[in-house]
C-alpha cells in the first residue's frame, strides 16, 4: 500500500477539520472553499485525494480569508484596496516566499472591530509591543494578577487558565488617548506591572477598545496559561514560531492538539487505566510519534476551537447563576427573545452589550467570568419551548479584560 493510500490521521467536528499530511497539520473551517470536499473524502476514506485537496487549500488559504484577498499584488477588504502597515507586511512576506494565512485571518478579524482607531492603528501598536499573533488570527498579551489569580484592582475577577472574562463594550473607556481609565486591562511584556503572577491571555482583535503605551483595554479575553511569578519571567519566545524574524509570530498548536486528541481516545484511556501506557510518554514523544499513535488508536476525535469565536451569552448567564427569564426581565424583552439571542450564531455587538448589561445589572459586577463553577440552573430554561433561534449572522462576539494598576481598570 502506498503512502498516499494509507489512512490519513485527522480530527473532525462539524466546525473544524485538521488533517496530517506528510508530517504537517493543516486546519480548515466550514467557510473554506475546500472544507466540504475534504470532509467528503475523509468520510469516504478516499485517502489518495487528501494531499491534493490540502495542497489546493493551502494555495487558497495563503491568498484569501473571509473578506480579505490578495490579488495581483494588492490587498483588498470587501473589494476595496487597503494600504496600511499590515498590508505592506503581507506583501513583503509573500515576496520572500513566506505564508501570510495568520495575517489574513488577523486582518479579517480586525475589521470586525467597530472602533476606527483599532483598524487603522492597532497592528502597528501590536508589533511595537512585540505581541504575537496566533494561527487563528487572534493575538496574545499578558496580564498580571494577585497570588490567588484575581485581578489587582478589585480582587474579584478570577484569571485561572480556561476562564473567559467579558463585559459590555459600553462599560469600557474607548478613548485611545487616555491611558488610565475604566475597563479590563492587558499589557505587553515590556510594560511596568503590578501584581505577582503573569498570565498569557488570548484576545480577538474585534474586542480591543483602546491601546496606549504598553497596555490596552479590551472587552473580552481568554486566559491561556500561567507564565510564572513576575520577577522570574524572562519572556523567551518559547512556543512561538517566528516569521522571518520581524516580530510577526504564529503559535504552533499541533503538539497540544495531538496530545488532547490522543488522551480523549477510548483505546488510549484503557491503556492508561491498565497501566500499559504512561501519560508522561505523550509529553516526551516527538511530533512524528504522536501522529503515528493517532493513526494507530483512532481517526476522529472532537476538538474544541477557541471560545472567543463562540456566542458567549449562554455560558455567561449560567456562570452568573441566572435564568433566561431573569435576564430577559432586566433587558425588558421577552424570554423568547433572550433565549434566541443565546443561540444565535453571530449576535450583533449591540445585542451582546444589551444582554451582558442585563446580567451585570442583576449581579452588580463589572462583568462576567466563565466557565466559573456554578450551581445548577433551574430547569425552566431547558423545558420551555421558545421557538427556533434566529438565523441572522451579524458578526460579533464580546470580550472583556482588565489588569495592571489601580487606575479604575481591572
Amino acid at each position: 500500500m502506498s503512502n498516499l493510500q494509507a489512512a490519513v490521521p485527522y480530527i473532525m467536528t462539524p466546525d473544524f477539520v485538521s488533517v496530517i499530511v506528510r508530517g504537517r497539520s493543516f486546519q480548515l473551517v466550514p467557510s473554506h472553499p475546500t472544507f466540504k470536499q475534504v470532509v467528503a473524502a475523509l468520510k469516504a476514506k478516499a485517502w489518495a485525494k487528501i494531499p491534493k485537496l490540502v495542497s489546493l487549500a493551502e494555495q487558497i488559504a495563503n491568498q484569501s480569508h473571509g473578506h480579505v484577498k490578495i490579488e495581483r499584488g494588492l490587498v483588498t477588504y470587501k473589494g476595496r484596496e487597503v494600504n496600511s502597515t499590515l498590508t505592506k507586511r503581507m506583501l513583503e512576506l509573500i515576496d520572500h516566499g513566506q505564508p501570510v494565512a495568520s495575517l489574513l485571518k488577523f486582518m479579517d478579524n480586525l475589521y470586525k472591530n467597530p472602533q476606527p482607531e483599532a483598524i487603522s492603528e492597532f497592528y502597528e501598536w501590536l508589533m511595537d509591543n512585540e505581541l504575537p499573533i496566533y494561527d487563528d488570527g487572534t493575538f496574545a498579551a499578558y496580564k498580571y494578577v494577585r497570588d490567588d489569580y484575581t485581578d489587582t484592582h478589585t480582587g474579584t475577577v478570577l484569571n485561572t487558565p480556561g476562564e473567559i472574562i467579558i463585559t459590555s463594550r459600553n462599560l469600557v473607556d474607548a478613548n485611545w488617548r487616555t491611558q488610565c481609565a475604566s475597563g479590563y486591562h492587558v499589557c505587553s511584556k515590556k510594560y511596568g506591572t503590578y501584581g505577582s503572577k503573569c498570565m498569557e491571555v488570548k484576545i480577538h482583535p474585534r474586542d480591543v477598545l483602546s491601546a496606549n503605551g504598553g497596555k490596552m483595554r479590551v472587552t473580552r479575553y481568554e486566559v491561556m496559561r500561567e507564565l510564572g511569578n513576575k520577577d522570574e519571567i524572562e519572556f523567551t519566545a518559547e512556543g512561538y514560531a517566528e516569521l522571518e524574524g520581524k516580530g510577526v509570530l504564529a503559535i504552533n498548536k499541533e503538539r497540544r492538539d495531538l496530545i488532547k486528541a490522543l488522551t480523549s481516545l477510548p483505546a488510549v484511556k484503557r491503556l492508561v487505566r491498565n497501566k500499559k501506557l504512561n501519560p508522561k510518554s505523550f509529553r516526551k514523544a516527538s511530533l512524528v510519534r504522536l501522529q503515528s499513535w493517532l493513526t494507530k488508536f483512532g481517526e476522529t476525535v472532537p476538538v474544541e476551537q477557541s471560545k472567543l469565536f463562540e456566542n458567549p451569552l449562554r455560558p455567561a448567564r449560567v456562570a452568573a447563576k441566572l435564568t433566561t427569564s431573569q435576564v430577559a426581565k432586566a433587558m425588558d424583552v421577552s424570554t423568547a427573545e433572550a433565549y434566541n439571542l443565546e443561540r444565535k450564531k453571530n449576535p450583533t455587538q449591540d445585542e451582546i452589550d444589551s444582554y451582558l448589561e442585563g446580567i451585570i445589572a442583576l449581579t452588580k459586577a463589572a462583568g462576567v467570568a466563565y466557565p466559573t463553577p456554578a450551581s445548577a440552573v433551574p430547569e425552566e430554561d431547558e423545558r420551555v419551548d421558545l421557538g427556533e433561534p434566529s438565523d441572522e449572522e451579524d458578526e460579533y462576539e464580546e470580550d472583556e479584560d482588565c489588569d495592571e494598576e489601580d487606575d479604575g481598570g481591572y
